[in-house]
C-alpha cells in the first residue's frame, strides 16, 4: 500500500481506490483524482472535460495560459489525447495531501461546471 493511501484511507468523503481517490463535493457532485508518485512528490491530476467538450470552447488555451500565469496551485492543460485536466503537486513527505486534493478537485469541477454544466467527472 502506497503512503498516500494510508494518509487518505478512511478519510470522510474520500473514496480510495488507486490510482485514484473520488471526492464528494457540494450538492452530489464528484470528482476523480489520479494520485501518482514522482520522485519526492505526488502529482494530482484530475480530468475536467474530454476532447469534444474542449475544442468547443473558443479561445479555451489562452483563457487557461492567462488563469495559469496568474494562480499557482492547481493548473489546466490539455494532455495527450486533448482532453482538459488539471493538476498540481504535492510533497511526499508533507501533511498537505488532503489540502491539494480537495483545491484540485474543487478547481477541476468548477471548470467543468463552467464548461459543460455537468457532472461526467
Amino acid at each position: 500500500m502506497a503512503n498516500w493511501e494510508r494518509q487518505l484511507r478512511g478519510v470522510r468523503d474520500l473514496e480510495v481506490d488507486p490510482p485514484y481517490v473520488t471526492l464528494r463535493l457540494a450538492d452530489k457532485r464528484t470528482q476523480r483524482v489520479r494520485i501518482d508518485q514522482v520522485g519526492e512528490a505526488y502529482l494530482l491530476q484530475a480530468v475536467v472535460c474530454g476532447r469534444a467538450a474542449a475544442d468547443a470552447v473558443p479561445g479555451l488555451m489562452a483563457h487557461l495560459w492567462r488563469r495559469n500565469r496568474s494562480r499557482s496551485a492547481v493548473g489546466f492543460r490539455r494532455d495527450a489525447r486533448r482532453r482538459l485536466v488539471g493538476e498540481c503537486w504535492s510533497p511526499v513527505d508533507g501533511d498537505t495531501l488532503r489540502l491539494q486534493l480537495e483545491a484540485l478537485a474543487f478547481e477541476c469541477d468548477r471548470m467543468e461546471q463552467l464548461l459543460t454544466g455537468a457532472d461526467r467527472r
